[in-house]
């Protein structure tokens, strides 16, 4: 039996039309974690918790792939031969767009809480990290490796 999970493009999944502007995707993904987040299924059989992790960790891709700029060009261009699913590119391109995200530093306002985040992110504290890191998207909200960082707090049992 096939998944139906598996037969949604990123555009269905967030309920975004293709042509969807950065700020359309980031609304329709903050609508669909309000549906989706884990959080929110604590009290759900473990069956029901394992089915929304998986549509949260897909939707929490769609989310990322679509946000960036490159990423969902090369989405696109595989969606139109029929992949549903984006494939990173093997190879010196992906790691050089990680790279170049990497080097962008934090803008100063964000940083102290970029580094309050990672501290807490250390020591396990997923709800202070994931505070630290709404505000520092706050002051800086198109940094690649906090909406990285955020994804992943989000990701865990306490974030």
């Amino acid at each position: 039996m096939s998944d139906p999970l598996d037969a949604l493009d990123y555009y269905a999944l967030l309920q975004v039309a293709p042509d969807a502007t950065p700020d359309a995707i980031r609304a329709a993904f903050h609508q669909f974690a309000l549906r989706y987040h884990p959080d929110s299924y604590t009290m759900a059989s473990a069956e029901d918790r394992a089915r929304v992790n998986q549509i949260y960790r897909r939707g929490g891709e769609a989310y990322r792939v679509l946000s960036n700029s490159s990423s969902r060009a090369a989405y696109d261009a595989g969606l139109a031969e029929g992949r549903l699913r984006h494939q990173a590119p093997s190879g010196t391109d992906e790691a050089t767009a990680r790279t170049q995200g990497a080097k962008r530093s934090v803008n100063a306002k964000a940083r102290p809480f970029w580094t309050k985040a990672q501290a807490a992110i250390r020591d396990g504290q997923w709800g202070q990290a994931k505070l630290n890191l709404q505000i520092a998207l706050g002051h800086d909200p198109d940094h690649p490796q906090l909406t990285e960082r955020m994804a992943f707090v989000q990701s865990q049992k306490g974030g």
